[in-house]
């Protein structure tokens, strides 16, 4: 710490092992899928694929079918 502050008054508080965790999930992809307009919504239940998205920061897969999607058009 005191090589990355050189030269600069500091105050060490605490020491914590820095480490990777991501914190994705199902549901906060679903979540960020609402985002999107009811149509872009709707072409994408009407397609009836199922959406392959990987998580950029931990490779992690989530497959969300086109009911999962169509719940968000329920709610609105």
């Amino acid at each position: 710490m005191s090589e990355l502050l050189y030269g600069m008054a500091f105050t060490t508080l605490d020491n914590d092992d820095v480490s990777f965790g991501c914190w994705c999930s199902e549901l906060r992809l679903i979540s960020a899928l609402a985002t999107l307009s009811r149509h872009e919504i709707e072409s994408l239940v009407k397609d009836g694929q199922v959406l392959e998205i990987s998580c950029d920061y931990c490779a992690k897969q989530y497959r969300i079918s086109p009911v999962k999607l169509q719940g968000l058009l329920d709610m609105s």
